[in-house]
């Protein structure tokens, strides 16, 4: 779709960024935690914090890109670094519910890691919950790896957790891979 395009969010993107999370959150943690909670998904509380990073950004590698079709905002990813060197973390993201299927997330994504790339960082991880398989599915397509790590997230108050794992993926490791065979055939 050439009206489909993904680009660095500017101030006035956030409220449409704000009811976007809000959307994707309550899709993904819908079941997971108390009406309370689901309640404070909104757009205005995603959209002040968001606003917050985008005027003071806690670092260079922090970054917010939106998805747009036409010129509406429904997808967003929000990039920040790790504490290696070459490390960069997909913080937040998704892709509204009623956009899905239509290459916004592999825009996003691809875009997120070009972003970091062009920041000198190859390796970049995100974490996710374990029960969501189509984002599993996906993330492993792009080339993300489970690390094996995972976290238990608390989202009741009653104690009630949500697996989280961790995936990864190094960009620098498969152009390495590449010149190493190359390289074996002289």
């Amino acid at each position: 779709m050439s009206d489909a395009s993904v680009r660095t969010a500017r101030p006035e993107d956030l409220p449409a960024i704000g009811a976007v999370q809000a959307q994707v959150w309550r899709d993904a943690f819908g079941e997971l935690v108390e009406p309370q909670t689901l309640a404070e998904f909104t757009p205005a509380a995603f959209e002040a914090a968001w606003r917050e990073s985008l005027q003071t950004p806690p670092s260079p590698v922090h970054r917010l890109l939106v998805a747009t079709e036409l010129d509406e905002v429904v997808g967003f990813v929000a990039l920040g670094p790790t504490d290696r060197p070459t490390g960069g973390e997909i913080l937040s993201g998704g892709v509204h519910p009623d956009r899905r299927g239509r290459g916004h997330g592999s825009r996003l994504l691809n875009a997120a890691i070009d972003t970091l790339a062009a920041n000198d960082v190859h390796h970049v991880r995100v974490r996710i919950v374990e029960s969501d398989t189509p984002l599993v599915r996906f993330l492993a397509v792009a080339g993300f790896a489970a690390t094996g790590g995972y976290a238990d997230r608390v989202v009741t108050s009653t104690g009630g957790t949500v697996r989280e794992i961790e995936l990864h993926t190094d960009s620098s490791a498969s152009a390495e891979q590449e010149d190493h065979d190359h390289n074996h055939h002289h």
